[in-house]
């Protein structure tokens, strides 16, 4: 895949993000191609291995502390306009509020130590900027807030993948879970959150295509996954020669 030698070789930090709903195959997808980016040579970071995705929730939120605590003091006026953005979009209640306000800042806060600490890396974001805003928008009681001026001014993306699936088989896969809990787990694909997802989705997809290199694949079986894989590495390795050249 790469004759011209590794990804992050050519192009120091590239962060590539998924972008999908619930059980769309983020991680799945996200996992695979940073196994077949490292066999190619590459030095792949993974989101989730960063953040302690597999730890205890204790030693998960310690970990992420770290980054949003730099945040804060680094660079008050980003921690500050996403808290302002969203307020204005409204949540549920305090619970939404402090959860997507930590999922987004725990995103911003490792981007910012990124750009100081990695001069070399193929960062692999299964939850990253752009599914952060997808999140706030999942449960905001309004939706006028400017994420699209925000993610045009502060989006350290590279790339973006988006992932789609059949939304019975999202329900399906969600409902199969062990121990892992979403806000559309128990509700009927035909519900009227799952409304509201398909459309924030949708307007999460408009905003990638307008900022960012995009690539839709559709993830709906095991078969799907080594295929996807490939086509997701052989578009980043295409935008990387497009990038080079430039």
């Amino acid at each position: 895949m790469c004759p011209s030698g590794p990804l992050d070789v050519r192009l120091g930090i590239m962060i590539v993000e998924f972008l999908g709903l619930p059980g769309s195959g983020k991680t799945t997808l996200a996992t695979e191609l940073g196994r077949q980016l490292s066999t190619d040579g590459a030095d792949v970071v993974m989101r989730g291995e960063v953040l302690a995705d597999e730890r205890s929730v204790a030693v998960r939120h310690l970990r992420r502390a770290r980054y949003v605590a730099a945040l804060a003091i680094r660079t008050p006026r980003l921690f500050l306009r996403a808290l302002r953005l969203i307020r204005k979009d409204g949540q549920q209640n305090l619970r939404a509020v402090l959860k997507v306000c930590w999922n987004i800042w725990c995103v911003l806060g490792w981007y910012g130590w990124l750009s100081r600490h990695r001069r070399q890396a193929v960062v692999i974001v299964d939850q990253g900027l752009a599914q952060a805003v997808l999140s706030i928008r999942l449960s905001a009681v309004d939706t006028t807030a400017d994420w699209r001026g925000f993610l045009r001014e502060y989006g350290r993306i590279d790339a973006v993948v988006i992932t789609e699936c059949d939304p019975s088989l999202l329900k399906a896969r969600l409902e199969a879970r062990k121990g892992q809990v979403s806000r559309l787990s128990e509700i009927s694909h035909q519900d009227r959150h799952w409304q509201v997802a398909r459309r924030s989705f949708a307007e999460g997809c408009v905003e990638a295509e307008a900022l960012f290199p995009t690539i839709r694949v559709r993830n709906e079986t095991a078969e799907d996954t080594e295929r996807l894989v490939a086509e997701v590495a052989d578009w980043l390795e295409a935008l990387a020669e497009r990038r080079s050249g430039a």
